[in-house]
């Protein structure tokens, strides 16, 4: 899982270097700056931060697939973007196998249950996921905090999908 502060960190500087970005030195920087939207190139380089690999580029859809050192893998995509391919939205989620016996209803169930991620299933697999807003600013380190929090939920959200089939059928 990821340490917030040492992603927020390690985004603040990649973020500094990105072209469309004042260089400033390391020292002025922190995770307060405030980003209003980002491009592909600044979200390859914050990904990369996080040591995180991108494992497919998703071409026309302005995203990609990313896998963390531990073999959790999410996607990424840029919403809201502009013709100079600045983006004021984006998408983050993770793709999991269906648990076994889950109707709609356990799906529903765990959506209501999980105030701050959309819980959906899309050709046989579930999905879950989480659209943020960039257009007022945000700090640099919600970014970390969004991945960060989608990591540590999802598995939770699968299992518990998983438990009330269990549940259901037992």
């Amino acid at each position: 899982m990821l340490k917030s502060a040492f992603a927020a960190t390690a985004m603040v500087a990649a973020l500094s270097i990105l072209p469309g970005h004042t260089q400033t030195e390391p020292s002025q920087v922190d995770g307060n700056q405030i980003v209003r939207s980002v491009t592909m190139n600044d979200m390859r380089a914050i990904t990369a931060s996080f040591a995180h690999t991108i494992i497919e580029e998703y071409g026309d859809q302005n995203g990609y697939l990313v896998e963390t050192p531990n073999g959790f893998k999410y996607m990424v995509l840029l919403k809201a973007c502009d013709e100079n391919g600045q983006c004021q939205g984006m998408l983050i989620g993770s793709i999991h196998q269906m648990p076994e016996g889950v109707t709609w209803s356990h799906v529903n169930q765990a959506d209501m249950q999980a105030d701050a991620f959309g819980v959906y299933v899309a050709n046989d697999q579930l999905i879950i996921d989480r659209y943020f807003i960039l257009s007022g600013g945000v700090r640099v380190e919600a970014f970390a905090y969004e991945v960060a929090t989608l990591i540590s939920t999802a598995p939770n959200l699968v299992a518990r999908i998983g438990e009330l089939a269990a549940a259901a059928s037992g």
